[in-house]
């Protein structure tokens, strides 16, 4: 797939039990083939972008680009074959019938684009098959990242997020706290700018921090 320029995985599952499971599978390969660096050290960049989820309603989202636009990303369908519920539906014979119609016919229009696809097809939507899928879907992932000599547990990229995360929270507790000491408040030469506010009370983080962090408490009467 990533051979041929795809690296971007288009998953359509026709169940509203499987929204979830599109989300599951965004993380589960995002976060553990999007590595910057191999297990030997070298700089090697790697992902897998995935998106989708409910069949029915994604597919309008992504079609008319997969099928007539760049041929970036590969298809994938999920379905279940045994419905607990269904109800006539004059188009098709049955609403299920009609989901059916949905999968066979956009595998149709890819095949005749000469765009990829692959469909995985389960018995029922049930707490067994569920977990036989994310059991796969994490079995994939390690061989994938085995092949391409990356770790897949580890998530250097998720934990710049939480520790700069914290240098924000740090700095709006600070802030917070200066803004609320009325002494600090009337020796302060101005009445001005983030920037005039920031030197005087001597933060060490970006202006663009304060200045989000002072529009928040304004906006939000925090103070």
């Amino acid at each position: 797939m990533q051979k041929s320029g795809r690296k971007n995985v288009i998953m359509l599952g026709y169940s509203d039990a499987l929204k979830e499971f599109a989300h599951y599978l965004q993380q589960l390969y995002m976060e553990s083939l999007g590595k910057e660096y191999a297990l030997d050290g070298r700089t090697q960049p790697e992902g897998l972008t995935m998106f989708g989820g409910v069949g029915t309603g994604e597919q309008h989202a992504f079609m008319q680009q997969v099928q007539k636009g760049i041929s970036d990303a590969v298809v994938r369908f999920v379905n279940f074959r045994h419905r607990k519920a269904d109800f006539g539906c004059a188009r098709a014979g049955s609403t299920g019938r009609q989901l059916l119609a949905f999968v066979k016919g956009t595998e149709a229009a890819l095949w005749s684009n000469g765009k990829p696809f692959f469909t995985t097809t389960y018995s029922e939507n049930s707490a067994f098959n569920l977990g036989m899928m994310i059991a796969l879907e994490e079995r994939i992932v390690t061989i994938l990242a085995a092949f391409k000599g990356l770790n897949a547990f580890d998530q250097p990229g998720v934990q710049d997020g939480k520790l700069a995360a914290d240098v924000v929270n740090d700095a709006s507790i600070y802030i917070a706290t200066k803004l609320a000491d009325t002494k600090f408040v009337a020796a302060l030469p101005f009445v001005g700018t983030a920037a005039e506010f920031r030197a005087a009370a001597k933060i060490d983080v970006s202006l663009t921090v304060v200045d989000s962090i002072l529009s928040d408490l304004e906006a939000n009467r925090a103070v």
